[in-house]
């Protein structure tokens, strides 16, 4: 490997993975959120009243 290539390591794709899961979680749970706020029945199972 030359120095200062950008290899894509085991360890960095497990990093990248982690955050684009967080970053949908985050997604959905604002989706729903945002239809709590609005007195709509959010969609899912997140919310159960």
């Amino acid at each position: 490997m030359h120095e200062g290539s950008m290899a894509v390591t085991s360890a960095s794709f497990r990093d990248i993975h982690t955050v684009i899961q967080q970053y949908q979680g985050r997604q959905a749970h604002l989706a729903a959120l945002r239809q709590v706020l609005l007195g709509l029945q959010p969609e899912g199972t997140m919310f159960t009243f």
